[in-house]
């Protein structure tokens, strides 16, 4: 199955086409349908072009380093951040932050979502999305190759800069430093990256495997991370 290399409206999809769609049903899900909605490090603009048809009642800014590279009508502002730089801000507050397959290019992700959290109204949700590094499929890659399917030499070319691993854990204490939490989780599988290397080392190894810690499916992590108030959630 071919996940990536998928277009919406002629405009590219820089991601695996699936996380698009599950971060479609976590925003449907907010029941947000009025209110300001910032796409970090859009691309091209393909979600947020999807955002912008299918909610009409968002105002929907968009960001990229690159402000020529989005192709995306309907948005209302589009502003260059470099993502990098210790003291970043956005240049106001939004209801919702989508910030997909951004954080592993980050050279300091704690920074990163300090700035997230400064940029949330009361109130406010991110929808996140980041390689997942403890599955099955990713630790038998990592020992047959000695780094992460997304990572290593190979995720700084073919992706374009996968520099900084952000597992589970970590994501829990960043958002618990920030006055965040994690609401909901979910994931597209690792099943299209499935070799017969990997199925023949899987069934060798399956006695171990069954001993492994947070054993998952997950390819992609894909969060729903509201700012918590003081009165709570």
């Amino acid at each position: 199955m071919d996940i990536w290399n998928k277009q919406y409206k002629n405009i590219a999809i820089k991601a695996d086409y699936r996380v698009h769609d599950k971060i479609l049903e976590l925003l449907n899900k907010t029941s947000l349908r009025h209110g300001d909605l910032l796409d970090i490090a859009c691309g091209e603009g393909a979600l947020a072009q999807r955002i912008i048809d299918e909610n009409p009642g968002l105002n929907v800014d968009v960001n990229d380093i690159n402000l020529s590279s989005i192709f995306c009508q309907g948005y209302k502002n589009k502003y260059s951040v470099d993502l990098n730089k210790q003291n970043f801000e956005f240049p106001k507050q939004y209801d919702v932050i989508i910030a997909v397959e951004i954080i592993e290019h980050i050279e300091n992700p704690w920074n990163f979502m300090r700035a997230v959290r400064r940029a949330l109204k009361p109130g406010g949700v991110i929808l996140l999305s980041t390689p997942n590094i403890d599955s099955i499929f990713d630790r038998i890659f990592f020992l047959i190759y000695g780094y992460h399917f997304y990572f290593g030499e190979r995720g700084i070319v073919n992706s374009g800069g996968h520099i900084t691993m952000v597992p589970m854990w970590l994501i829990n204490h960043m958002c618990m430093s920030s006055r965040m939490k994690i609401i909901h989780q979910c994931h597209v599988d690792t099943s299209p990256h499935h070799g017969l290397r990997y199925r023949l080392l899987k069934l060798f190894l399956s006695q171990i495997l069954m001993l492994a810690k947070n054993r998952n499916d997950a390819s992609i992590n894909i969060l729903q991370i509201n700012s918590i108030t003081q009165e709570g959630v």
